[in-house]
């Protein structure tokens, strides 16, 4: 991702901690403005969750890299397939409006239960994407970093973590 091309297709903020937000009753997702960048009216993205747990928004420009990614992983061209095709069939383009809201992909609402009643989730940034996950697979995936702390955090040390 070169830096001109974010220029055109702002992405979103850095920011370090886990964010509250809300998936509405119409299926639109707040974007917590602490990952928003200044401007986000017409912020083209494409959204899915290829394993129904984790919803992932990519700003356009992050993923048109990975579709470039995809296809030239000759040595893994099997789970590239594989992957851009789940992706496409639970995903969709969205454009973020001046609220901080976009539309989730109506296939997807329907598949995670998203199309009934507000949901709050738990936004975090992560490689230029947002992973938005509902509180309960946030806590089952919080419990398993802190069953593996001792050992991640001896072998992060280890290839230098300060």
């Amino acid at each position: 991702m070169q830096g001109e091309e974010k220029e055109k297709h702002p992405g979103f903020k850095t920011f370090y901690s886990a964010l509250a937000a809300t998936v509405d009753e119409k299926g639109r997702l707040k974007i917590p403005t602490d990952a928003l960048e200044r401007s986000t009216d017409g912020l083209k993205v494409f959204i899915t969750a290829p394993d129904l747990r984790e919803i992932r928004v990519y700003p356009i420009h992050v993923w048109e890299y990975n579709l470039n990614l995809l296809g030239n992983a000759s040595g893994n061209a099997a789970s590239a397939q594989r992957f851009a095709r789940l992706a496409r069939a639970r995903g969709g383009d969205g454009v973020v409006d001046p609220s901080g809201r976009v539309l989730l992909p109506a296939d997807l609402r329907k598949l995670m239960g998203f199309d009934k009643e507000p949901v709050p989730v738990v936004v975090e940034l992560f490689d230029g994407r947002l992973n938005v996950v509902t509180k309960k697979v946030y806590e089952e995936e919080l419990a398993i970093s802190v069953a593996n702390m001792a050992a991640d955090k001896a072998a992060l040390e280890g290839i230098g973590l300060k």
